[in-house]
């Protein structure tokens, strides 16, 4: 039977994403987190360049450190994919140049890949319809798609 010691010390190991994730890994990752909204922005900043620990960022927040590791884990995820990175690119431009995508499709982008909001959650957020959102959502897949194959 394990100690309280050794299973506290497993559950932390197993939980701080940094140790996960290789320097360049995490950099990509403070890289892509630049077209996040500002508090998870801040968030995956804390954890992968300050190299803040999750009880210390949890305790600054006044939630619970199991709330907070999800809600990191949920972004690194999002942020991973190659959808996130293909909207990313397209939605600001690193050149500097304005935007493909018609303006309703650049916000659906941005809510439902960039800030990973349910296609019901951004229809309401962007005074849409959800057929507009979905009709928008999967002509971006479409796209997604085509640069992929």
């Amino acid at each position: 039977m394990r100690s309280l010691g050794e299973s506290a010390g497993r559950i932390d190991a197993s939980a701080d994403l940094r140790r996960r994730w290789g320097r360049e890994q995490a950099e990509r990752l403070v890289d892509r987190a630049s077209a996040l909204p500002d508090p998870d922005r801040v968030l995956v900043e804390l954890v992968f360049r300050e190299g803040k620990s999750m009880s210390d960022i949890a305790a600054l927040r006044g939630v619970p450190p199991s709330v907070l590791r999800r809600r990191v884990r949920r972004l690194v995820r999002r942020m991973a994919s190659d959808e996130f990175l293909f909207v990313s690119r397209h939605v600001a431009p690193r050149h500097g140049g304005p935007c493909a995508w018609s303006g309703t499709r650049r916000r659906v982008a941005e809510a439902c890949v960039l800030r990973g909001l349910s296609l019901r959650q951004a229809a309401t957020l962007l005074n849409l319809s959800l057929h507009t959102v979905r009709t928008h959502r999967v002509a971006l897949a479409a796209m997604f798609d085509a640069v992929r194959a």
